[in-house]
């Protein structure tokens, strides 16, 4: 067996872990801002990646995401899509697996306020496949994180950061507690 006859785990791994990094991040008061884009790269020297992977990662994390989420990028969501379209045979059980796969992390996506496509770490699909038990008690205090920089940035007048976590407070907002338990 090859090892790339699955790929889908490797996506549905970095999805995992960046939404639970971002859930978590903001829960302990260290919010991180991301991007997950697939594109070509290369590995010349251990740990030293070069290539479109990182130009187009760098530009989502650094242009887009500006606040605390992951943005998924367009190359990622026409990854998924083709895994969804793939004609396979229905006794090939990886292939059903890497279909069910890139339809699970399909649905970890959402759109966001500004028409990004992002993890969409308090969803229903990321919150039963990854979080799980833990959801309730990440929310509580990142909620209490955000609203506490909010209060602070606009009482500072830094509109700038204000707006951002007026921003992420409406995402939680519409993702409440009520949705997650």
């Amino acid at each position: 067996m090859e090892d790339n006859s699955c790929p889908m785990n490797a996506v549905f791994e970095i999805f995992g872990l960046s939404g639970a990094l971002c859930f978590i991040g903001i829960a302990n008061g260290q919010p991180i801002r991301g991007a997950i884009e697939i594109s070509w790269g290369t590995e010349l020297h251990d740990n030293e990646l070069y290539g479109a992977v990182v130009k187009n990662c760098y530009e989502l994390e650094s242009k887009v995401a500006q606040s605390p989420r992951i943005v998924v990028g367009p190359h990622t969501i026409g990854y998924l899509n083709a895994h969804l379209k793939e004609e396979i045979d229905e006794e090939n059980k990886l292939a059903l697996y890497n279909r069910s796969l890139a339809e699970i992390c399909l649905n970890m996506i959402a759109v966001d306020q500004d028409g990004h496509h992002i993890l969409d770490y308090l969803g229903n699909t990321f919150t039963t496949t990854v979080v799980k038990e833990q959801k309730v008690i990440f929310y509580k205090h990142a909620y209490s994180f955000i609203f506490s920089e909010y209060e602070k940035h606009f009482a500072n007048q830094n509109s700038k950061l204000a707006v951002r976590y007026a921003w992420l407070k409406g995402y939680y907002d519409q993702n409440n507690l009520e949705n997650l338990t």
